[in-house]
């Protein structure tokens, strides 16, 4: 449960920190919508994101299975 909450707190101070830049980047000049209608887009975008970590040292990813998510995700 610990590392969860850190995962969070780590998450969101992430996001409010580079909250202009990532929405410059999603939906400037037009939105993005990334590895969908296309056979193995799942794979395309982890191998890119592998690549990018690899590439930027300092970089993290933090990601979540969203499968079901309302059902999934302990809410205690």
């Amino acid at each position: 449960m610990v590392g969860r909450t850190i995962l969070r707190f780590v998450g969101t101070l992430a996001l409010v920190k580079k909250s202009a830049e990532i929405t410059s980047f999603l939906l400037k000049p037009k939105q993005l919508q990334f590895a969908v209608g296309i056979a193995g887009g799942c794979e395309l975008m982890g191998a890119d994101i592998g690549t990018l970590v690899s590439e930027h040292v300092g970089w993290v990813d933090v990601a979540a299975d969203a499968k079901n998510a309302f059902n999934s995700f302990c809410r205690s």
